[in-house]
């Protein structure tokens, strides 16, 4: 009984602090000096943040990511952990271009946006490297960008990065 009521006390809170984030990103986006560099780097902190607490899986990165590449996980079934990220599937860049060009930009908005396009996986340093060659590391293929948004995994699609459900906190052995 008590843990339960610590999981949903806990879930609550994640999901308090969610909302309050898309406040603050709102407050921000509404300032009349927000194309000021200053003003523009707290938006972006503050998109990055709100997206930390999009889901309700707390914990450090690796372990609450949803998903991880095939080649992470083989990497960690023979014990190599190092040259392992964790990393938002859709660019954090590419999530405040989005939330930066909506229309009213309202906390409804904002979390509607993060809620649809923020995952994370675990991928190898290796498949990190594959991105950033196919000049993906911080956008979305151009496809993506111009016509069709539905895909979130584009990208790894484009690099051919399978995905399987994350076993990080399974497989961990440190």
């Amino acid at each position: 009984m008590i843990e339960t009521r610590m999981k949903k006390l806990s879930e609550e809170t994640l999901k308090e602090n969610f909302e309050k984030h898309c406040e603050i990103v709102e407050w921000l986006l509404k300032r009349s000096d927000r194309e000021h560099p200053a003003v523009k780097h707290h938006i972006r902190a503050a998109i990055r943040e709100a997206s930390n607490h999009v889901g309700l899986n707390s914990g450090a990165p690796k372990h609450s990511a949803q998903w991880m590449s095939s080649k992470a996980e083989e990497s960690m079934i023979v014990g190599h952990y190092e040259d392992l990220i964790a990393e938002h599937v859709v660019p954090v860049s590419v999530l405040n271009q989005l939330i930066v060009e909506l229309p009213n930009q309202s906390v409804r908005e904002i979390a509607e946006i993060l809620r649809r396009y923020v995952i994370r996986a675990v991928i190898t340093r290796e498949e990190d490297d594959e991105l950033k060659a196919a000049g993906l590391r911080m956008s979305m293929p151009k496809e993506w960008d111009e016509t069709d948004r539905s895909n979130p995994f584009a990208r790894y699609d484009a690099v051919k990065i399978r995905l399987v459900k994350n076993r990080y906190s399974e497989l961990f052995r440190g």
